[in-house]
């Protein structure tokens, strides 16, 4: 291969790989490259013209015209109208990217300033209409990294903006790019070049107060004002912003104790957490987020743990934080007064009075108080109160009749009927650390195994149970719900399961007949039912 041959394949194999893959990767060339950036950048500002300009310009030109925009038809693939036409704006829009990225390379940055600032500018045209064609946007549509071309681009802006200019000239291209799911930062516009920015120390200061000026509303200004934070004073800057700021000061006490944490200065990151959540009472969204930090780095303390997964969930409930909670208080063998604890301590907390909601139902059965969580579905309003049902009546039916006790438990259907809380609440159970925790049915299930109730109260939470999902089957059908037949007809056999297992076989034929008969005429509900019976190994067995 020739020299050209060779630079063009590693700029291509660069092109490839990420930010942080890509620094890597460039600094086996670093000595070199960082001589010959030294040498050849050329930032002269503004690039009047340029043959890949006029080119671009021409395809920017072709894309508002509609050229490439036949129209709007349907996607039978995708189930939805989209627009129809030429998709080969693609690739021109990914062959224009890189011919830029090349220039950013070759330390031709006003060049790529130019070109960058065009192609990215010409993804607005997709907010009008007989522009780009395709399946989805057009940003989704490029296949060039977005947020790498961003990064270019703020990085060519950088270096070719005079020294006086820099920030307020920064912020104003910056804040006018495209939005995308990859955060851009000043740390992705060192790693574009590999090498640091120059003047960072002189140019810090003045886009701190620039960052302090703009609409703290816009989601990146917050990320942005952190990051500068720390490059200019350390964490000690990170301490001093969040201490300072009146407005999101909470977010910024979040961004000091991570810091902390992720240096191994786990004392500080304790103080700066307890400092935190005695300053931030109106905050309560934030005020968990740091509770739960608190509790990662109280780890080898129980107390602490426990007391910092409280402060989370009372501080923002969710059925995450409640199960942490549960979590960390079961390792000091306290999770039924904890839970007991927390019931009584609900006090003003709105959120958890609604008798319809079904983390109040969670926290009673976790409690011990389950009666009590039987009493306000009696008092319930039918299948309104959906979270709130598929909370109680699952473990009432299987508290009820004892079935994890019974020798055939494992060759039921109802086993699997508890799964419907954690599908109720699927929502909160992936962690903020990427750990899971376990599923609400596993705490169900462990506390009927320990269960201690006489036979007339199990007799009368599963009375409850049977009612209930009557009651809701009730509904299903004479609502013609056709595309509920089959839950409904399921839940009858869990019933009818658990009236066998309660050692009370005649009820359930009764209860199965009573339903055959109900509705008669019904023969698509009908059909349904006769096939869950047939399914039901306690039936047939």
């Amino acid at each position: 291969m020739s020299t050209e041959e060779i630079r063009q394949s590693l700029l291509q194999h660069a092109h490839t790989l990420q930010n942080s893959d890509r620094a890597a990767f460039l600094a086996i060339f670093e000595h070199n490259r960082q001589t010959n950036q030294q040498q050849s950048s050329n930032v002269t500002w503004p690039v009047d013209s340029h043959p890949l300009l006029e080119e671009i310009d021409a395809f920017v030109d072709r894309i508002a015209s509609g050229e490439y925009f036949d129209g709007f038809e349907w996607d039978h693939e995708s189930y939805q109208e989209r627009s129809f036409g030429d998709e080969s704006w693609v690739l021109e829009f990914d062959e224009f990217l890189s011919e830029a990225h090349e220039a950013f390379l070759n330390g031709q940055l006003g060049l790529a300033r130019a070109a960058f600032q065009r192609l990215l500018h010409a993804l607005s045209l997709d907010d009008d209409v007989e522009t780009f064609c395709g399946p989805e946007s057009a940003m989704d549509m490029v296949g060039f990294n977005l947020a790498e071309a961003q990064a270019c681009y703020l990085r060519a802006v950088y270096e070719t903006t005079p020294a006086e200019e820099r920030a307020a000239g920064l912020a104003k291209e910056w804040f006018v790019l495209p939005e995308l799911d990859a955060d851009v930062s000043l740390d992705s516009l060192r790693q574009s070049r590999g090498q640091k920015l120059p003047e960072l120390e002189q140019f810090l200061p003045e886009w701190i107060n620039v960052l302090h000026s703009l609409d703290r509303d816009s989601p990146i200004a917050r990320e942005l004002l952190p990051e500068a934070a720390e490059l200019a004073g350390g964490l000690n800057g990170l301490r001093d912003l969040a201490r300072g700021s009146g407005i999101d000061q909470g977010e910024y006490y979040l961004r000091w104790v991570q810091a902390l944490r992720r240096a191994e200065r786990q004392g500080e990151a304790i103080e700066a957490a307890h400092e935190a959540l005695s300053m931030l009472d109106h905050d309560r969204p934030m005020r968990a987020l740091i509770a739960e930090e608190l509790a990662v780095l109280s780890k080898d303390n129980g107390v602490h743990v426990v007391a910092a997964r409280r402060a989370a969930w009372r501080a923002d409930p969710n059925l995450l934080r409640l199960i942490r909670l549960h979590e960390a208080a079961a390792q000091l063998s306290q999770a039924s007064e904890t839970m007991a604890d927390e019931l009584a301590a609900l006090g003003t907390q709105r959120a958890l009075d609604n008798p319809g909601n079904g983390l109040r139902a969670v926290l009673l059965v976790l409690a011990g108080r389950v009666d009590d969580a039987a009493t306000i579905l009696i008092q319930s309003t039918g299948l309104t109160d959906r979270s709130l049902r598929d909370v109680v009546v699952p473990y009432l039916l299987i508290s009820g009749c004892a079935g994890p006790q019974h020798p055939q438990w494992l060759s039921t259907g109802l086993k699997n009927f508890l799964n419907v809380v954690d599908r109720s609440f699927l929502w909160g159970l992936v962690g903020s650390y990427g750990s899971t925790v376990p599923p609400l049915s596993e705490l169900f299930l462990a506390q009927i195994n320990k269960q201690n109730a006489d036979q007339d109260i199990l007799s009368r939470r599963l009375e409850i149970a049977v009612q209930a999902i009557e009651h809701d089957v009730d509904v299903i059908v004479s609502s013609t719900a056709r595309d509920q037949y089959v839950r409904a007809a399921r839940l009858l056999t869990y019933c009818g399961e658990a009236l066998i297992l309660a050692n009370r076989p005649e009820a359930s034929v009764v209860l199965l007949q009573k339903w055959k008969t109900r509705y008669s005429r019904h023969s698509a509900f009908q059909r349904e039912l006769t096939a869950a019976v047939e399914e039901t190994v306690l039936f047939t067995g």
